[in-house]
């Protein structure tokens, strides 16, 4: 189940449609183009008015029912309030909710560029070196994360919640699923119906599913290798055999290493995947040192 959170990745469009109305929300973002539309929402390049900046202004769908519209508000609210408290240069920032008239618009940072899974549908399977780097940030990005007070779980991690811009840095996108773990046992998610199945089949870790265990970092670490693989071989992991399979099987040419890096993130049992992404990050980060050794 994927979530339509606050992510961009609506902004695979690639032609901006114009709105001749120049609308103004909250009495200073001015709404310049759509740069893409989701199943609940509309991305509108804005204009800050104020500070003369552009932002992405996420329009959340109007919904008739009241219970449903006061569920959505509150999960959108969640998902905010949870991405303005952090601050690291691979996460987007949220920096407004503006109630216009009933309709609401989440306003952040507007990122250029496409998803991976943009890159990898026009491309196909990308070089090593360049999937060890976007890697790396990833890592870095969800260490952030998990090394919070308190911990966030992404558990949502895939190519198209990855932007890829002009200067070869990454954006994470799309935190509707994130949970957010408390000391006393009590998480918080923007979710509107947090079960165990939740994120993308493929990508998210068995533990998602069916009741299997509790999400840590670890089903991050899984996410992240099910991206690699992805990225590596422009194979999908739920598409047949359902499996994810040594990447030199697919793509022989590639290196030992990055075989086991995938092969060990994507353990089924998280006790034998990496403990967590700075343990990734250092086989990542020498892993052409462990080819020749």
């Amino acid at each position: 189940m994927a979530s339509d959170g606050l992510g961009q990745r609506e902004t695979r469009v690639q032609t901006a449609e114009f709105d001749d109305t120049q609308r103004v929300v909250g009495e200073r973002y001015r709404l310049l183009a759509v740069i893409g539309r989701g199943g609940m929402s509309t991305v509108y390049l804005a204009l800050d008015t104020v500070l003369n900046k552009q932002w992405a202004a996420k329009e959340i769908k109007h919904v008739e029912n009241p219970a449903e519209r006061e569920l959505i508000i509150q999960s959108i609210v969640t998902e905010a309030n949870m991405i303005k408290r952090f601050d690291h240069p691979a996460i987007p920032r949220i920096v407004d909710i503006v109630d216009d008239e009933g309709t609401l618009f989440v306003i952040m940072d507007y990122v250029e560029g496409r998803t991976l899974e943009d890159i990898v549908a026009a491309s196909g399977p990308q070089a090593e070196d360049d999937v060890v780097d976007w890697a790396l940030q990833l890592c870095d990005a969800l260490s952030y994360l998990h090394h919070r007070t308190p911990p966030v779980i992404y558990r949502d991690m895939k190519p198209s919640n990855v932007m890829l811009k002009p200067n070869g840095l990454v954006e994470l996108i799309d935190f509707g699923i994130a949970r957010e773990m408390h000391e006393d046992g009590a998480d918080v998610t923007a979710a509107r119906s947090d079960t165990v199945q939740l994120g993308t089949r493929g990508f998210a870790p068995p533990e998602q599913y069916g009741g299997g265990g509790q999400t840590d970092a670890r089903s991050d670490v899984y996410a992240l290798g099910a991206t690699m693989y992805a990225l590596l071989t422009a194979k999908n992991p739920a598409d047949p055999p359902y499996t994810i399979l040594p990447v030199r099987q697919v793509v022989p040419e590639l290196s030992p290493g990055i075989e086991r890096i995938v092969a060990r993130a994507t353990q089924p049992d998280p006790a034998d995947r990496y403990a967590d992404c700075a343990e990734m990050a250092y086989d990542l980060e020498h892993y052409r040192e462990n080819d020749a050794a």
